[in-house]
């Protein structure tokens, strides 16, 4: 059930990216939208002659008091734009550490998603995750969808849809983390799902190996197979169309970035670990480079037990 989605914003249009998605999931769901900007406060430097507030001839608390009131306004000019559109809203102004104060925000009001873009105001590149979204999908065990945002503002009358999920899986426990919210969204969204397996294979498999190696990766996609079509049923049972897909490759990054670029996917789900368990500082190291690899939005969850 998702009876809350939270939409951090930074006052840019690439923020506002998130929005069509957080006011779909909500419109098809029933959930609140929580909208929240975090306050940076005006800082002394040592270059206080040089500082906004300097500028304006005003007081520092009075400046930041000013900048914090525009920061509200704003919030409470997109609310208006979605509760247009019958959505119920609810808008925040915190002070804080940008990821730590939205991760604190959705663990004490028990959010369902997170919904946010890839990059805005704090130096988030195309090719590289923000500081911001790379902090919080780190910490924070709340299902978070990134949307990657564009040049252009967000186009507010084409709602996003996903006909095809792409759900990669290596058999742990850890990467089935991101079946329950991905199980939500499909059926909210009314996608069909692709659950994938890819077995790792040696350099230069397939030419001439000697028979044992043959005989062991058959053994290894007969298991996968067995093993998609079991977790298939269990989302079939939720009224999803669901179908399973077993690669064997080299490099399963690159297997996995070709299924989801080469085919009909309109959005990714993964754990943010899994493929062998890696525990990297910034993310699981094949979620890490899937992130790096496509444009397409993706859902993802750090598991509880991390």
């Amino acid at each position: 059930m998702l009876r809350s989605i939270l939409v951090p914003l930074d006052g840019s249009c690439f923020g506002e990216h998130a929005l069509p998605w957080a006011g779909a999931l909500a419109r098809r769901s029933g959930a609140k939208v929580e909208l929240v900007h975090v306050h940076k406060p005006v800082e002394v430097t040592q270059l206080e002659s040089l500082t906004p507030y300097q500028f304006e001839g005003i007081a520092i608390g009075e400046y930041d008091a000013k900048a914090m009131a525009h920061e509200q306004d704003y919030l409470a000019g997109v609310a208006t734009r979605l509760e247009a559109r019958g959505l119920s809203v609810t808008t925040d102004v915190l002070a804080g550490r940008t990821a730590a104060t939205i991760e604190g925000l959705a663990r004490e009001r028990d959010t369902d998603l997170i919904v946010m873009s890839s990059h805005g105001r704090t130096g988030v590149s195309r090719a590289w995750l923000g500081s911001v979204a790379d902090g919080l999908v780190r910490h924070t065990s709340t299902p978070t969808l990134l949307v990657r945002s564009g040049d252009d503002p967000p186009d507010w009358e084409t709602e996003p849809h996903v006909e095809h999920m792409l759900i990669p899986l290596d058999g742990s426990e850890t990467s089935e983390a991101i079946l329950e919210p991905a199980a939500l969204v499909a059926s909210l969204m009314a996608s069909e799902v692709t659950l994938l397996h890819v077995v790792p294979t040696p350099a230069g498999y397939g030419r001439g190996q000697h028979p044992t190696l043959t005989e062991y990766v058959k053994r290894q996609r007969t298991w996968a197979s067995d093993y998609l079509d079991l977790v298939a049923r269990r989302l079939a049972g939720e009224t999803l169309r669901v179908q399973t897909r077993v690669l064997d490759a080299n490099v399963p990054v690159k297997a996995i970035l070709d299924t989801a670029t080469e085919g009909p996917t309109d959005l990714i789900a993964m754990a943010t670990h899994g493929y062998g368990g890696f525990t990297r500082a910034v993310l699981g190291s094949v979620t890490d480079k899937i992130l790096r690899g496509v444009t397409k939005p993706m859902l993802l969850r750090r598991p509880l037990h991390e």
